[in-house]
Order: C-alpha cells, then sequence, then structure tokens
C-alpha cells in the first residue's frame, strides 16, 4: 500500500498565511476571534496560516474585509524564489529538528512515545514534562527556557496530576503569546465528552490510547510525521 505524504507548501500559500497571522496579531485577535468571523474553525484558520491550506480568492477577499487591508496586502513584499532558494527551504524543512514537548506522567506511555519517535526517521529534540504545572511555568520561561526552545508542538497527556490536561490546554489557547502552538491530547479516557471538550477548546488532534500498543505508536509517529513535514511559525 502506497504511504500517504503530505505535500510540501508553496511559498506563496506560506508567505499569505504569514500575512494573515501578522495582521491578525496586529488587531490582537487570537485564532478563534479570526474563526468566528469567516464562519469556519480555528483548525482551518491554523492551516491558512500555516500554509498548508491554499486560500481561495474568495475567501482572501472575505478576510481582506474582516481584517481591513487591501487584497493587495496579502502579496506585497512576496518575491518569487529561485530553484536553488526552493531546494534549500525544502531541505531545511526536511532537516530542521522538530521540537516537541511531552507532557506525560505515565514512564510506559513516554517510553512508547519515544519509540514512536524513533520510528517516525523525523529529526526531532523532545523535553518532558510530568504535570501540567511544569509545562506551564516552562512556557511562561519561569523554569527551564534555557535549555529547551519554545516547542513546534505539544502532545500532552489528558489525566495529569496537580492540574489536568483540559485545564492546561484551556490556559495555553488564552494566551495569546502561546495559543499558536498546536497541542495533541493523549487520552486512555473513552468518554466522548473528554474528546470533544478537547476539540471545544482547540486542541489540533486527539489520540486514544490504545491497548493495541502497535496501534498507539502508529498513531503518535504518524503525527510527527505531518508535524515535521508542514511549515510550522517559527516564533
Amino acid at each position: 500500500m502506497k504511504k500517504n505524504t503530505v505535500p510540501e507548501p508553496h511559498p506563496v500559500d506560506v508567505f499569505i498565511g504569514a500575512r494573515i497571522r501578522e495582521r491578525r496579531q496586529k488587531l490582537e485577535w487570537i485564532l478563534i476571534d479570526l474563526a468566528r468571523k469567516l464562519k469556519v474553525s480555528h483548525q482551518q484558520i491554523q492551516k491558512y496560516e500555516l500554509g498548508t491550506t491554499r486560500v481561495s480568492a474568495g475567501i482572501l477577499f472575505e478576510l481582506s474585509e474582516i481584517l481591513g487591508v487591501s487584497v493587495n496586502y496579502f502579496y506585497d513584499g512576496y518575491e518569487e524564489p529561485s530553484d536553488l532558494q526552493k531546494d534549500a527551504t525544502i531541505m531545511a524543512t526536511r532537516t530542521s529538528p522538530l521540537r516537541i514537548a511531552l507532557v506525560e506522567d505515565d514512564p510506559s506511555d513516554e517510553m512508547l512515545i519515544r519509540e514512536a519517535i524513533s520510528d517516525s526517521h523525523k529529526s526531532a529534540s523532545i523535553h518532558i514534562f510530568h504535570n501540567g504545572e511544569q509545562i506551564l511555568n516552562f512556557l511562561k520561561n519561569k523554569t527551564g527556557a534555557n535549555r529547551f526552545p519554545r516547542p513546534d508542538v505539544i502532545f500532552m497527556d489528558l489525566s495529569l496530576p496537580r492540574l489536568n490536561g483540559l485545564s492546561v490546554l484551556r490556559t495555553i489557547k488564552r494566551d495569546r503569546s502561546l495559543q499558536d502552538i498546536p497541542i495533541i491530547i493523549l487520552s486512555s479516557s473513552i468518554n466522548k465528552k473528554d474528546m470533544l471538550e478537547s476539540y471545544k477548546n482547540f486542541a489540533s488532534g486527539y489520540i486514544k490510547k490504545s491497548f493495541d500498543f502497535k496501534e498507539f505508536r502508529e498513531q503518535i509517529r504518524d503525527s510527527i510525521n505531518y508535524w515535521s513535514t508542514i511549515c510550522l511559525p517559527h516564533m
């Protein structure tokens, strides 16, 4: 069976996405603010801003009215990269390590996720946190900021000591300086409400901890492959 791959974002889509994000942040809006005005999900806005989904002419016109700019604003300053620059960009995307923050208090699950990262054959650096307070303190530069940079993606268990995953998710997504970081929720819960609450609070993904360790590792690996391939914002 042919393995699905995520196509490289086109440079113009990445540029337009950056311009959308720049204008949104200037207006001091979070993702959900723009999503509500455009009547789409916050995940869709995130895809536009990352350049992984092309913005149609109609949507671009709507965005120009919502953001109070002309359509030309989204293209101002764009220069078509040379073939050499394109090759360099692709190479950088493939070799730049994915910075992963893992918030997990179960040693066995931590080991499985580490193995999944190894299985993905992607260049990645990982920093482990064992409770909700640790990750929040880190993200707010209270502890450990010099040892590990801001993560590209966070994998977080739902059932954490001190502060549960849902509370941490809400706190991060309410912080304008942090809410763009994708958060993947990990949970052994069979309660559908937990998944709905996670997406309601703007999780970028939800992975159920299966008793089938192979299946769990494959889901983690596929998620890492995805976030390693798309163009993440650099902060």
